[in-house]
């Protein structure tokens, strides 16, 4: 019997990596790297610019109130998505105030 969780990754995996596999990783681990950000903060996007897999830009969902606090953390934000993904993949957050729903 295989757990739930290996299946479901596999297949959100499957689906977003035709778009971009780094977005994938991030957005099935973002508990794991935001840690105590990730009730008030969400990966919306990943942008390339020319096909290129470095140097990317996370636009980030953040929970209106609380964009200051994220803006001060975006050094330590950038540093744990690039060591998860294990190289500079992701260069710039951009934030966007959002009411996000539980």
């Amino acid at each position: 019997m295989k757990i739930l969780s290996s299946l479901t990754n596999n297949l959100v995996e499957h689906c977003l990596s035709k778009n971009n596999h780094i977005e994938a990783k991030i957005l099935m681990n973002w508990n794991k790297i935001a840690t105590e950000n990730s009730e008030i903060t969400f990966p919306r996007q990943v942008k390339f610019k020319n096909n290129n897999r470095n140097n990317g830009t996370l636009i980030l969902n953040v929970q209106r109130g609380f964009s200051l606090l994220i803006q001060m953390k975006i050094p330590e934000l950038l540093n744990r998505i690039n060591n998860f993904i294990g190289y500079k993949a992701i260069n710039e957050i951009k934030i966007k105030q959002v009411d996000l729903k539980n």
